[in-house]
């Protein structure tokens, strides 16, 4: 995100919770969301939000939530769950 970075902007890439090699964690849909809503609620400034792939499972339903604390979001070739 160097480009970002030069045109003056904050950039946080947020590493989603994995699974261990050895497969004794078990990871559920809510650590997703629960590590992107920090990662979010922890900016100084609205965030623009961009999703891409599987990530937009959860970008979709935080920026429902999250409406009033999100500048915008972009969803780049991203998955998205039908509502309701």
């Amino acid at each position: 995100m160097p480009i970002l970075e030069q045109a003056g902007h904050s950039v946080n890439c947020v590493e989603l919770p994995r699974v261990p090699a050895n497969g004794c964690e078990h990871i559920e849909y809510k650590d997703y969301l629960d590590a992107c809503r920090t990662a979010i609620l922890s900016q100084t400034e609205k965030p623009i939000v961009v999703s891409h792939s599987m990530s937009g499972i959860v970008a979709g339903p935080l920026s429902d939530l999250l409406s009033s604390q999100i500048a915008h979001t972009f969803f780049v070739s991203a998955f998205l769950p039908r509502s309701g």
